[in-house]
């Protein structure tokens, strides 16, 4: 009974080193699949960009906050170009300095006509504003938009005091 056993189990180790090989040389780590990684659709301000079947989104306008020096004002539209409804909110959008590598998350306070958490038909637009705390100066800056299906990256210009 034993010799059937330990030969059982033998046959089971084999078995496992065959299939799952010796252990020093499998790999660490499964290789990234670069197949999740999101798509980025880059572009500059008023020119209109695209994400197939998600949205198209076009930075119209980029001044100081004239009630707060310390704050830019991002005027965007957006269309919905996919085949269902969506969400917008400004948890969508963040603004990477260029300079630092550092986001910037959009504010509520003292913007006017602001984008708001609304549900978009598909083929039907909404614009407003969103307010970014970058401080007085110059800055380069990159608005970047998470879609469903990946992000837009558009470049905004130096702004001034």
């Amino acid at each position: 009974m034993k010799k059937t056993l330990v030969f059982a189990l033998l046959i089971v180790l084999g078995l496992s080193v065959l299939f799952t090989g010796c252990g020093g040389n499998a790999p660490k780590s499964r290789p990234a699949n670069t197949n999740n990684t999101p798509k980025v659709v880059k572009g500059k301000t008023n020119e209109t960009v695209t994400l197939p079947g998600d949205t198209s989104l076009t930075v119209q306008r980029v001044l100081r906050n004239p009630e707060d020096k310390n704050m830019i004002l991002v005027r965007v539209l957006i269309k919905n170009v996919g085949k269902m409804p969506q969400v917008y909110q400004i948890g969508n959008f963040y603004l990477l300095d260029n300079s630092s590598g550092k986001t910037i998350s959009p504010a509520l306070l003292k913007v006017p006509d602001p984008i708001i958490t609304t549900n978009v038909l598909p083929g039907k637009t909404l614009s407003g504003y969103l307010g970014f705390n970058v401080g007085k100066g110059k800055g380069k800056f990159t608005l970047v938009f998470q879609g469903a299906t990946g992000n837009i990256e558009i470049n905004i210009p130096n702004v001034e005091n």
